[in-house]
């Protein structure tokens, strides 16, 4: 089964294209570039996972996982890795991994 994956990130329109194509993939995923929707996403559904992504400032993404496990403590959040050729197909690959070993995790 799936896990119900958050992804957060600079720019709405760049976060509904991956989302696109990783439900294509048969991933489970929900997206936003706000912090007051990041709060009610992860109150009213069942979130295992969350990813923030590469374009946010480090001090954003810091206080972004923060204020995540403020609302849900022990929720794994993992930063998108920043790279020198950084592009959306690797942060694709990078969440496709995560979600796998989450699932190897679960066994």
């Amino acid at each position: 089964m799936e896990p119900k994956v958050l992804m957060i990130g600079r720019s709405q329109n760049v976060i509904d294209i991956l989302i696109g194509g990783l439900k294509n993939m048969g991933h489970d995923i929900i997206g936003t570039d706000n912090q007051e929707s990041v709060y009610n996403l992860i109150k009213n559904h069942q979130i295992e996972l969350v990813f923030i992504g590469a374009g946010l400032p480090d001090a954003v993404r810091t206080e972004m996982k923060e204020f995540i496990i403020s609302i849900k403590p022990g929720l794994p959040v993992h930063l998108i890795e920043r790279t020198p050729d950084s592009n959306p197909k690797k942060m694709i690959e990078f969440v496709e991994q995560k979600i796998a070993d989450f699932k190897l995790s679960k066994k």
